[in-house]
């Protein structure tokens, strides 16, 4: 009887061995790399600037774009083509950094209509293109490629802070494809259900 107690215990140890195993080294690094996402600190980059047309107190709220450039999403490339063409954002986005090309107060031409009264960020992208290609997202006969989850995730920490600096009077964003029909960004592979819940 008492063998039989030992043994039965045994394989309880066992079993919650094996549980902890688990979550110590399959849960647990993913949580913790999820939250080092979410929580760690801001990279911002200065080492590019673009054209300023002029300063304001603060902005209504966002104006989300993508940027391609000639060389799909090369930073150094995207911002000689906005300079060329006098266009800019405040902040491009790309790899998890922040490419701020301008102070938040100074406004630049990145849509229409909207340059003085709404701050506008890109993010460097890749796409669209006419061919199908695995595992991107297809509309209209093009195919976008999928966003880089870090990048929507420190954009929507960096727009945060401006927030909290008075720079931004609203986290509410609004898109160029939903203003000018006659453009893509921020195209179909970009998630704004869940980049609007972390600005939230």
């Amino acid at each position: 009887m008492e063998g039989k107690n030992r043994k039965k215990t045994k394989g309880k140890s066992s079993v919650t061995k094996l549980i902890i195993f688990l979550v110590k080294n399959i849960y647990e690094p993913k949580r913790i790399s999820r939250l080092n996402i979410l929580e760690k600190e801001l990279i911002i980059n200065k080492e590019y600037s673009v054209i300023t047309n002029g300063t304001r107190k603060s902005a209504i709220s966002p104006f989300i774009h993508y940027a391609v450039g000639r060389k799909n999403g090369y930073v150094p490339d995207v911002v000689e083509v906005l300079n060329e063409y006098r266009y800019g954002y405040t902040a491009l986005i790309s790899d998890g950094i922040i490419y701020q090309l301008a102070e938040p107060e100074q406004i630049v031409s990145h849509a229409s209509g909207f340059n003085r009264s709404h701050l506008g960020i890109a993010f460097a992208y890749y796409g669209p293109v006419a061919k199908k290609v695995k595992g991107w997202i297809e509309k209209d006969g093009l195919w976008y490629p999928p966003y880089n989850d870090c990048d929507i995730e420190i954009a929507a920490q960096y727009l945060k802070m401006l927030y909290e600096k008075g720079f931004l009077e609203s986290l509410e964003p609004i898109y160029h494809e939903d203003v000018n029909p006659k453009k893509r960004d921020v195209g179909p592979a970009f998630n704004r259900r869940w980049f609007e819940c972390l600005l939230k």
